[in-house]
């Protein structure tokens, strides 16, 4: 059998381009790379919670509410999530041991309240005396708490103690408790469907140390920093969505509180207060960077956070 040496050229090309567009189909139909964004179900995650199921810059947003926090940041450590919202003294603490954490953004700078059932408090010098619930030992509150009755004179006066979030409510409703300190929404929870009082949110606690700024650090966008290095495009852009976001909760926190409500269990007036309540703002690296430099000179922290210890966009 003769074979035309032209035409095995024309079948090579054509097998050749044949295998260059399945394998094109192929790579258009491969699922783009996921990032698993772990979250608690609180008010301070709804802007995160709001780009769930996106992709930017070819990756997959999928947000996991986490009900054991040392779990979330073990999961967040070892690569099975990659990122991880919570509190911002976890990303502190880890850069200033060397760690290997990258706050990507500083998304609230209060989200929490004082608040009890006790009639004779009213104030923050009524707190002398008394005993006062926080989440986390050297958590946001536990420092910023601390901070603030130092600067009172109250340091020494005020018994702190510390409790999950929902155990802490149930002390409270006990009467075993005199003042909690709680994230939203639990304070408005109380406050609203309970009758408990708000003494203080702490970003008003704050404001006279801070020459009238309320802001501190208290929830972050936490990443390792091999993924920030791999994934620079994607967190810039999800930066960019998270700040539209927000802008959009402050102009509308009814729409969102009404949309969250069921994800939260709680009532849209509850959602609602506590939206009113939080403080969110995503500042760029350099202003952010100005005020955890004042933050930690307030809070008397003298340990120097590493160099890249923020995300630059």
């Amino acid at each position: 059998m003769l074979i035309n040496i032209n035409e095995v050229d024309e079948m090579g090309n054509n097998l050749f381009v044949l295998c260059g567009v399945l394998l094109a189909v192929n790579l258009s139909s491969q699922a783009p790379a996921k990032a698993i964004i772990s979250l608690a179900r609180t008010v301070s995650s709804i802007p995160v919670l709001e780009l769930g199921g996106k992709t930017l810059a070819g990756v997959s947003i999928e947000t996991s509410f986490f009900d054991d926090h040392p779990m979330a940041v073990a999961e967040l450590i070892h690569g099975s999530a990659q990122l991880l919202l919570t509190g911002s003294t976890l990303a502190i603490k880890n850069s200033q041991a060397g760690g290997s954490l990258v706050c990507v953004a500083t998304l609230v700078w209060d989200v929490s309240g004082l608040v009890t059932f006790d009639p004779d408090i009213r104030s923050l010098d009524d707190l002398a005396g008394k005993s006062v619930l926080l989440p986390v030992v050297n958590g946001p509150l536990d420092v910023q708490l601390r901070t603030i009755l130092k600067a009172r004179g109250l340091q020494d006066k005020v018994k702190i103690d510390y409790a999950e979030p929902a155990q802490a409510m149930a002390l409270l409703l006990a009467k075993k408790a005199h003042v909690a300190g709680l994230p939203e929404p639990l304070v408005s929870s109380l406050v609203l469907l309970k009758n408990a009082r708000e003494i203080s949110t702490f970003s008003q606690a704050w404001a006279p140390l801070n020459g009238g700024d309320g802001r501190a650090p208290q929830v972050s966008l936490l990443a390792r920093k091999d993924f920030t290095t791999a994934n620079r495009a994607f967190l810039v852009a999800l930066l960019a969505d998270v700040r539209e976001v927000v802008g959009a909760i402050q102009s509308n926190p009814k729409f969102f509180a009404e949309k969250y409500a069921l994800v939260l269990g709680l009532p849209a007036a509850v959602v609602e207060r506590g939206l009113s309540k939080t403080q969110f703002e995503v500042p760029a690296p350099a202003l952010a960077s100005e005020l955890y430099v004042t933050y930690l000179g307030l809070t008397g922290d003298t340990k120097p956070l590493a160099a890249d210890f923020f995300f630059q966009e």
